[in-house]
């Protein structure tokens, strides 16, 4: 018997209906005896018959109940079953996934080690290579280093063959190369001078002889210098002519910048500048020897350039003069500039002339009281700040 038969029969019982058909109808003689003796009224003793019920009518709903809850039970078996199978598919199924998940994170865990020894082997074979390719190369700079090594020992030895016999009339490429190139700087007038004057020196240094030199002149030259050289080099057997013909056409085109020689000066204010430091140590190993056995070289080589930096304000001071510049109507024609190298403070003075005087006039009256007295003061070497007076005055 389901839940809701069992509350339909408790709400709704059923009601067994008395055979009796009407209150006279069964009532016999021995009833109505008992009515006379007991004292009972018609409907009492009506209702009393209906009281005695046949036994075999009231079995009637137990049965009937019985059957509802043996078909009640019934059902709650057949659901159990049910459910019994449904969870044993579902157990199957879920052994069925989950074994088959294991060997796929089996395969899976197979082929990451296949890859790892993939890898590692791939990663054994680019280190062997880069081993490999590490050794080629210092076997090559290797090989390359004994190669100058052993061409700059040739190289001396030619040179010291060639100043024992006196056949030092052309040099090899690596001469003229790696030469330290002449500066050409300065006042436009002074530029060729000094130009040829470092020629002179290197030529003095290395001895060379009267053709080397216009080679090597020749060699430093690019553009329209080049052009020039090329038109004039020819015309001139000794360098003396050669350089004669460069003084000549550089005093005849020295006002007119637009002439040829006149680009010709300003190519080579940019191909002759200064040399390089490795020029300089390229010069030093080829021709020392050379140098020790014959002249010595007086001529001291540019240093390095090492900044000066302050350690804080008013502790360094540069000065310098500009001029001389169109005359004011005070009679100034110069300008005293002073600054401090850390915090940049300027200071700009007009001077009638440029003398320590006046110099250390402006420093010391207008600049100091501003700017408090510095512990260094860095000036270039002009007469005004090399004298005796500008020392004492400082100190």
């Amino acid at each position: 018997m389901s839940k809701r038969d069992f509350a339909n029969y408790r709400t709704n019982p059923v009601i067994l209906e008395s055979p009796i058909a009407s209150p006279t109808e069964d009532l016999g003689e021995d009833d109505s005896v008992n009515v006379k003796m007991e004292g009972l009224t018609l409907a009492e003793l009506t209702s009393k018959k209906k009281q005695e019920v046949d036994p075999v009518q009231t079995l009637r709903p137990v049965e009937s109940e019985t059957s509802a809850i043996l078909l009640a039970f019934q059902a709650m078996k057949q659901e159990m079953e049910r459910k019994e199978t449904c969870k044993e598919e579902i157990s199957k199924e879920l052994k069925g996934i989950i074994k088959e998940a294991v060997s796929r994170v089996e395969v899976a865990e197979v082929r990451i080690e296949e890859n790892a020894a993939a890898i590692a082997e791939i990663k054994s074979h680019l280190e062997t290579d880069a081993v490999r390719a590490d050794a080629d190369r210092r076997a090559e700079s290797q090989e390359r280093d004994a190669n100058i090594r052993e061409e700059i020992e040739t190289l001396k030895e030619e040179l010291r063959v060639e100043r024992r016999t006196g056949r030092l009339d052309e040099p090899s490429p690596l001469q003229l190369d790696h030469l330290p190139k002449p500066r050409f700087a300065g006042r436009s007038s002074k530029r060729l001078l000094q130009f040829l004057k470092d020629l002179e020196s290197y030529f003095t240094i290395l001895a060379i002889l009267d053709k080397t030199r216009k080679r090597y002149l020749h060699n430093f030259l690019e553009g329209n210098a080049k052009i020039w050289a090329d038109s004039v080099c020819p015309q001139s057997k000794t360098y003396g002519e050669l350089k004669a013909k460069f003084l000549e056409d550089y005093l005849k085109a020295s006002t007119h910048w637009d002439s040829l020689f006149g680009l010709f000066v300003a190519d080579a204010r940019i191909h002759v500048t200064d040399c390089l430091p490795r020029n300089i140590v390229a010069l030093e190993i080829v021709y020392a020897s050379t140098i020790t056995k014959t002249k010595f070289s007086n001529m001291k080589y540019e240093g390095r350039f090492c900044p000066i930096i302050p350690n804080g304000p008013r502790d360094l001071y540069a000065l310098d003069l500009y001029g001389p510049l169109p005359s004011a109507k005070l009679g100034n024609k110069f300008v005293l500039v002073v600054v401090d190298v850390f915090s940049k403070f300027v200071g700009a003075y007009p001077l009638r002339k440029a003398n320590s005087k006046n110099c250390l006039r402006s420093l010391t009256d207008k600049y100091f009281p501003q700017a408090v007295v510095p512990k260094r003061v860095i000036f270039d070497r002009g007469t005004q700040f090399t004298s005796e007076e500008w020392k004492k005055g400082l100190h």
